[in-house]
């Protein structure tokens, strides 16, 4: 709204056309969490919560093959979430975790540190999706979470090493 002002661009009509699409994401928002309460309680009142134990049990290898179906279902979810929402939801879970290696208090540098290093973060999958197989373009959400999978399998490794030395 700041650069709308400033390029004097600002309209009633565009101010409309904002606050409409606002309330329309919102609204789709609400309506998943309203789906996924459901879900879930149709889900649990049927039972499935006990059958998905069952099945648990039921595998070879124990409460570490109960372990990878769940990591690789997770995996196979968020790949599939990613490719959908797009390289900046990534960047969000991501980049907060990054700057908390640089910054130890959550407050204003936590979070200008986390917008500079996410746009620096989308610049990088840009500049290296144009420049990979030039003059053909790849797709920027999947060079982003590439550079994003590499920084959280990162993140993770420094995780158990420091718990391991404390």
């Amino acid at each position: 709204m700041i650069l709308s002002i400033q390029a004097k661009q600002l309209s009633l009509s565009t101010l409309q056309d904002a606050l409409l699409s606002t309330t329309k994401i919102t609204s789709m928002v609400f309506m998943i969490l309203i789906g996924a309460t459901l879900f879930s309680l149709v889900f649990r009142g049927f039972g499935g919560d006990e059958l998905v134990h069952q099945g648990f049990e039921f595998l070879p290898g124990g409460k570490y093959m109960a372990l990878f179906v769940v990591m690789l279902c997770i995996f196979l979810l968020a790949s599939l979430v990613v490719s959908i929402v797009g390289p900046i939801g990534f960047i969000g879970l991501v980049v907060p975790h990054i700057s908390k290696l640089f910054v130890s208090e959550v407050g204003n540098k936590g979070a200008w540190l986390s917008m500079l290093i996410g746009g620096l973060l989308l610049s990088l999958s840009d500049l290296i999706a144009r420049i990979v197989i030039a003059p053909k373009v790849l797709i920027v959400g999947g060079v982003s979470a590439s550079i994003g999978s590499i920084c959280f399998l990162c993140l993770l490794y420094f995780l158990v090493r420091d718990k391991r030395a404390s």
